[in-house]
């Protein structure tokens, strides 16, 4: 569980990374690259649903393992 936690972390980190740039103005001067940016935090975001899934999955397993 360890180690989803810490990609959890990680993942965090990135998403407000990207939320600073999508929050930027100067992001919008280069739409393709806004675009490129947007998709990205989109997947992130998916990815981040799917550690969270993980990681509950992983708490359950061991719980029932008690």
């Amino acid at each position: 569980m360890k180690r989803a936690e810490e990609a959890i972390e990680e993942n965090e980190r990135l998403l407000r990374e990207l939320e600073a740039k999508l929050a930027d103005p100067a992001t919008y001067a280069d739409a393709e690259a806004a675009r490129e940016l947007g998709e990205r935090y989109r997947a992130e975001q998916a990815r981040s649903e799917a550690l969270y899934e993980a990681l509950e999955a992983a708490e359950a397993e061991a719980e029932a393992a008690e």
